[in-house]
């Protein structure tokens, strides 16, 4: 069961001039993601690669099983291993579902 939000901006990840460091806007929470050394907190799209922060991914996109997944991997897991659920923005989903 997918969150009821629906994402304000669920085709955006462009960035900004190639100039300056790599901005895109989160496609859930409309918000600017700076991509640089610091990823903490930030996740990547699979299919797209477009950016999203973990709180509008799993308190929008997410499914309740895949956000139960995570948290069983923060709070019961070993936090020194790569977490490997794959991540989906609203854009690839919504294509994904009408295919």
């Amino acid at each position: 069961m997918a969150a009821t939000v629906t994402p304000i901006r669920p085709s955006v990840g462009i960035p900004a001039a190639p100039s300056a460091p790599k901005r895109y806007i989160c496609p859930a929470c409309g918000l600017s993601i700076v991509v640089g050394k610091w990823l903490e907190g930030i996740r990547s799209c699979d299919t797209c690669d477009t950016w999203m922060h973990d709180e509008c991914y799993y308190g929008r996109v997410a499914t309740l099983d895949e956000w139960r997944d995570f948290a069983r991997w923060v709070f019961e897991g070993e936090l020194g291993s790569e977490f490997s659920q794959p991540t989906t923005c609203p854009a690839c989903r919504t294509a994904k579902e009408g295919a």
